[in-house]
């Protein structure tokens, strides 16, 4: 789950932000290796930490959200707090930084497609969820969801593109799936 939260009024406000591209490097620490979306926070990317190679995504905060020091430090407070919270339906979160006056903050990178995506894909093969995949699914986000809750912390923009789903298929043929949420 991505859970931050969003703006003030909730609106998408076009910025004139910085926008990286594959090959760049942020901050000499990370190398962009694609753009991964763009929400109301800002804009996700993957990328490899150079020195540990491993991978991670970065998300580049819009301008408007930090722009005011206050925000920036509410921000900050936020980032600090959230980042003790510990649960297996949650990302796991890096660092903040700045990197030529843009503010960003690392992540843990969960290789999936976004709830929304599965919807559509079901719906495109016009298949249905079976009660269990559903149930699988609204329990995994629920228990995620009462956690934060459990810790002071609310989401304020759970939809399907927020909750972040891998599908594996095991078993003979690839009959069963299983989901980590």
């Amino acid at each position: 789950l991505e859970w931050l939260g969003c703006s003030r009024d909730g609106a998408l406000v076009a910025d004139s932000e910085v926008r990286f591209k594959r090959g760049d490097v942020v901050s000499r620490r990370y190398e962009i290796e694609k753009e991964l979306g763009s929400g109301m926070l800002g804009t996700s990317y993957l990328a490899r930490h150079i020195s540990s190679d491993k991978h991670l995504a970065i998300k580049v905060l819009r301008s408007m959200l930090v722009a005011n020091p206050r925000d920036r430090q509410r921000f900050e407070e936020a980032f600090t707090r959230a980042k003790t919270i510990k649960h297996d339906g949650l990302l796991k979160l890096g660092e903040v930084g700045e990197h030529e006056g843009q503010v960003y903050f690392t992540q843990e990178y969960f290789p999936s497609q976004n709830l929304r995506q599965l919807l559509d894909e079901y719906q495109k093969e016009q298949k249905s969820f079976t009660l269990q995949e559903a149930c699988q699914i609204v329990i995994k986000v629920l228990e995620a969801v009462d956690f934060l809750h459990d810790q002071g912390i609310f989401h304020r923009n759970l939809k399907p593109e927020n909750v972040l789903v891998h599908t594996r298929r095991t078993g003979p043929g690839g009959k069963n799936v299983v989901r980590t949420i």
